[in-house]
């Protein structure tokens, strides 16, 4: 029981940090999209979205109680076909070479946010 209410108490933490590190990240997006007037990085929201489906089907297989081989082997091949996004959106930084000198910093920021973001999902999955 102690063990089962640990794992609880985990999910919970990683939960809250996840939406928060999400919550800042947009922000920051949101932020550059406001000073720049463009849309470019807009792409990092569907790059998160990719990297939070493994964390999901975690957290789904934390609360099922029972689940068959199939029925495991096929969640498994699915966490395991997107979990490369999380930890792929560090080669986002890549696109700052298209980014101007005034905008470097914003852009850096929310790059970085994101990655950060995705590599927390990556460590919780």
């Amino acid at each position: 029981m102690i063990v089962f209410n640990s794992i609880i108490l985990k999910k919970e933490q990683s939960v809250s940090i996840v939406l928060m590190l999400m919550l800042f990240s947009f922000t920051i997006l949101f932020i550059r999209i406001s000073i720049t007037k463009t849309w470019y990085y807009l792409f990092l929201v569907w790059n998160i979205f990719l990297a939070i489906i493994p964390y999901l089907i975690t957290m789904y297989l934390l609360d099922k109680k029972k689940l068959n081989k199939i029925g495991f082997g096929f969640v498994f091949l699915i966490w395991l076909a997107f979990l490369p996004n999380a930890p792929y959106i560090i080669t986002d930084l890549y696109h700052l070479s298209r980014s101007t000198f005034q905008n470097i910093w914003i852009d850096t920021l929310v790059i970085s946010t994101f990655a950060i973001t995705g590599m927390f999902v990556f460590y919780f999955s």
